[in-house]
């Protein structure tokens, strides 16, 4: 899964989108964070009274996700939504000239200008989902939805620092036709690069 975790498919162009998902934080499998019940000990059962508990809120890992309409993906795991860390995500990674679609939200205001990008902002609130009857988000938006079914679905969830592998191994599944000669091929390029750098 580390080969395909950074491996860049091209740049994104013509219409693209551009939108956010949230994945709760997980320390699946690491045995260091789990507090295993002592041999005998009995175990604590729930209160029945749940409205007097207090439900640990368990943080949420923003996703952002970027594709055009010929499915080229661009995806990373972030330490928060702003401006700032979305350029540094997408700077050079979409072609100039491209239009870049998203909704109406804080860190997305600039976020264009300074990638030198046509923008087309959809305020969802308002159920505006589609502008000048070719501008959305909804291609991104599925891809959510898809992403989400994969991780939460078919692996039950995945932990967070391996978060970004499982993005990549999604994103090469999505813009790759699966084969064993295509995956050896992969395997003997990036052990190749390992071994001139």
């Amino acid at each position: 899964m580390a080969l395909v975790e950074n491996d860049s498919y091209g740049q994104l162009s013509g219409i693209a989108e551009e939108d956010e998902t949230f994945f709760h934080e997980s320390h699946k499998g690491d045995r260091k964070l789990q507090n295993p019940r002592k041999r005998g000990a009995r175990s604590q059962r729930k209160s029945r009274n749940t409205k007097t508990e207090k439900k640990a809120s368990v943080p949420l890992i923003p996703v952002m996700v970027a594709c055009d309409r010929n499915h080229h993906v661009i995806d990373a795991v972030l330490k928060k939504v702003s401006t700032e860390e979305l350029q540094s995500q997408l700077e050079g990674q979409i072609l100039a000239g491209s239009t870049l679609c998203f909704d109406a939200h804080l860190a997305h205001e600039h976020l264009a200008e300074k990638l030198s990008l046509t923008a087309k902002t959809l305020v969802s609130s308002s159920g505006e989902r589609v502008k000048e009857g070719i501008y959305h988000i909804q291609t991104v938006n599925a891809y959510h939805s898809e992403l989400k079914r994969w991780i939460n679905g078919f692996f039950k969830g995945v932990a967070t620092k391996y978060l970004q592998r499982y993005l990549g191994w999604k994103r090469y599944l999505k813009t790759h036709t699966f084969s064993i000669e295509g995956f050896l091929d992969q395997i003997s390029i990036h052990w190749a690069y390992q071994h001139i750098t």
